[in-house]
């Protein structure tokens, strides 16, 4: 993947934060998801996104938007009960307000009402299901900056997700997220993540997810070019059935350890090797479960 993001200074109290990429990734072999595939569902998407901020004394609000490109590709056959490639194609949209208040030059609040829209490529896909939803969530905010390189922002809210053709029950569920740097010794540095909210799902049985996800990722600097790089991370997916009466609710279960080194061959580009394990179960019979590990070589640049 490649995205490039960045900040556009108007004045010292507005600021334009535009950006727009490119994503390539596989739905891996032996995950709930595909596992008597012999070749994994590849997906490419496209996301942009433009937010602007204006700041009145202590006050502040943003206003942005964003669109995602979803294109898939399968490479053989899916799971029986999967949706196939072409009534997974679709476009997700975003719109999102936050009006907050500094309480100190550190610690901030805010309210941000969100409005997304799911809209696919194929209106009706291949078991006759339209999946078209508008979806709108209230969350509850804070951001807190200490120091350049030690910053948290965290929200908890809730959503509703409707469906457009009436023939598909909502789905409501609390979200939440958390993501930061905390620097507070020198060598080492954190990345907490926690996010939970509504998803698509490639099971025609079931409607949506909601994925709940909780992560730590570090940096050690070792010495002056050396690197260690990690993490943890656990996901937790309740799959939602189209019809409960029939179909059973559905949990995926994954969790992943990473841990790698980087060498900077300059002080803006690094690469070394990476060393991930990850173990996935699920409660459907035909989810297996797996475990997988992964060795890559990740070249990093930055500026």
């Amino acid at each position: 993947g490649i995205v490039a993001d960045g900040k556009i200074q108007v004045r010292e109290d507005i600021y334009l934060t535009p950006s727009i990429g490119f994503r390539r990734a596989t739905e891996a072999l032996g995950t709930p998801n595909t596992t008597t595939a012999q070749a994994p569902t590849v997906v490419d998407t496209i996301p942009v996104k433009l937010g602007f901020y204006q700041r009145f004394n202590r006050f502040f609000y943003e206003v942005g938007g964003g669109a995602v490109r979803f294109q898939y590709t399968d490479y053989s056959q899916i799971l029986a009960g999967s949706l196939p490639a072409s009534s997974r194609n679709r476009w997700e949209y975003e719109e999102r307000f936050r009006l907050g208040y500094e309480i100190t030059d550190d610690v901030a609040l805010y309210v941000q009402p969100t409005w997304s829209q799911v809209r696919y490529i194929s209106q009706i896909n291949a078991v006759d299901q339209d999946r078209d939803s508008n979806n709108f969530g209230t969350n509850l905010g804070f951001t807190w900056t200490r120091d350049p390189t030690t910053s948290f922002d965290g929200s908890l809210g809730y959503t509703t997700r409707n469906y457009t053709t009436g023939s598909i029950s909502p789905t409501s569920a609390t979200t939440a997220a958390l993501s930061g740097s905390w620097n507070g010794y020198a060598p080492l540095t954190l990345r907490p993540l926690i996010t939970r909210g509504i998803t698509e799902t490639s099971q025609a049985n079931y409607a949506s997810a909601i994925l709940t996800t909780f992560g730590l990722d570090f940096a050690y600097v070792i010495h002056d070019v050396w690197t260690a790089t990690g993490g943890l991370a656990y996901s937790l997916t309740d799959n939602i059935p189209v019809n409960p009466s029939t179909t059973p609710y559905r949990t995926d279960r994954i969790t992943r350890a990473s841990l790698g080194f980087q060498y900077q061959l300059r002080p803006q580009v690094g690469i070394g090797p990476l060393f991930e394990y990850t173990q996935g179960s699920s409660t459907d019979p035909q989810g297996l479960d797996y475990n997988r590990a992964q060795i890559s070589i990740r070249l990093t640049a930055k500026r």
